[in-house]
């Protein structure tokens, strides 16, 4: 009895032991497994916390009211952006925190850019892209509203207008959605062709097929409407506006110029740069174009203006036409001309009212985010976001502002 007893006692520390070795074999296995995973989640989250990283500091370095944002909420909204992209395999775990932290900023202006998206800003920029060739912009209802059709291009051909609300892209809805979205579901190589369904005076059209080309943006253009009257179309200020606008004016100047019609109606701004060039021709050199504030209104920074190229007499008579597409560097030339430009008078509308000055920051992925550096004011310190500039002669019906014009330049 006593021997069998032995027995079984043996067989169950020999029995013991085999399951201990294999307990530990699994929890070997286990923990290798755990930390492959986690070395490889580790590796495959480190480029993208490091865009994050990178965004957090320019975002915290450049944000005009940094000190008014709660950093445990932006924290809390970058967790809950890494749970959100975690579980949505078509956002990028980055594009996912980032713009979950900008949520938290009460600023439309401040924004992120994927790296398609920031490619198609660059191009505008730059005065050339893929696309149909048409500015938008968002309206109040969140509607994706056509400010313009460039000129000659793809869209102006097919009969986009001006004030026509795009309500889908391709069968996709717009509602909603920002301006760089639509442009890059718009976007694409030549050739190809973007489906709009247009609403156009309340009533919805057909939808209008658009095949997309290489457009050209233009800067400026200019004509001699009348006998010593220049009238001059100032579409956007991109990277080489100020140079272009030198070049072209110069060619209608002389002398015996009376007056000059500057349009920048639906002209979404641009370049600040390019701007203070542009705005430079009207004014003294050395004047102030514009003032740079910081959240509290307190001057950082003011632009002046440079040397004159193309010499425009101080008793020329200058018009600026403007409606309320009219935005950002065009409120700026506007407002830097009424308040210090005798001759010179504003026609039309108020202006969009867009007060802010962003900085492009490049993220290591080639993303971006546009960030609202400073509020900017008219020399004469109207803040432009709350005022907007508002015309000396006011005139609703776009097809009278060029009789208003002459009328002014004319003084008659």
């Amino acid at each position: 009895m006593i021997k069998d007893t032995l027995k079984k006692i043996k067989g169950f520390v020999i029995n013991l032991s085999h399951k201990s070795l294999f307990g530990k074999i699994s929890l070997t296995v286990t923990i290798s497994c755990c930390a492959t995973y986690l070395l490889v989640l580790v590796v495959f989250l480190i480029p993208h916390f490091g865009v994050v990283s990178q965004a957090w500091l320019y975002l915290f370095m450049d944000y005009v009211k940094i000190d008014d944002v709660d950093t445990n909420l932006l924290f809390n909204k970058a967790l809950q952006g890494l749970q959100s992209s975690l579980l949505d395999s078509s956002v990028s775990i980055s594009e996912g925190i980032i713009d979950s932290v900008l949520e938290s900023i009460d600023d439309p202006h401040t924004k992120y850019l994927t790296p398609q998206s920031y490619g198609n800003y660059t191009d505008h920029i730059s005065g050339s892209f893929k696309g149909i060739g048409v500015w938008i912009a968002v309206d109040n209802d969140e509607n994706l509203v056509v400010i313009a059709p460039i000129p000659g291009s793809p869209a102006n051909t097919a009969g986009i207008k001006a004030g026509d609300h795009i309500l889908e892209i391709d069968g996709q809805p717009t509602k909603g959605i920002t301006t760089l979205e639509a442009g890059g579901l718009i976007r694409g190589e030549i050739g190809t062709e973007v489906e709009l369904l247009i609403l156009r005076d309340n009533q919805i059209t057909e939808i209008i097929s658009v095949s997309r080309a290489e457009v050209e943006v233009p800067s400026v253009t200019a004509e001699e409407i009348e006998e010593d009257i220049v009238y001059v179309k100032l579409y956007s200020f991109s990277s080489n506006s100020g140079s272009e606008f030198i070049e072209v004016v110069d060619r209608f100047l002389d002398a015996e110029t009376v007056g000059i019609i500057v349009d920048i109606r639906d002209n979404p701004g641009g370049v600040v740069r390019e701007c203070v060039q542009i705005t430079s021709q009207f004014l003294a050199e050395g004047d102030d174009v514009l003032h740079q504030v910081d959240g509290n209104f307190k001057i950082q920074n003011t632009d002046s203006s440079i040397r004159s190229e193309l010499e425009i007499k101080p008793d020329v008579r200058v018009a600026i036409l403007q409606n309320d597409r009219s935005a950002s560097a065009s409120e700026i030339f506007a407002g830097a001309l009424q308040d210090l430009r005798q001759n010179s008078a504003i026609i039309g509308t108020s202006s969009f009212g867009k007060g802010s000055v962003n900085y492009i920051r490049e993220l290591m992925d080639g993303s971006a985010l546009i960030i609202t550096f400073s509020y900017w004011t008219t020399p004469n310190g109207r803040y432009i976001a709350e005022s907007k500039i508002m015309p000396d002669i006011a005139v609703d019906d776009e097809e009278a502002l060029m009789d208003a014009a002459l009328s002014y330049i004319k003084n008659i």
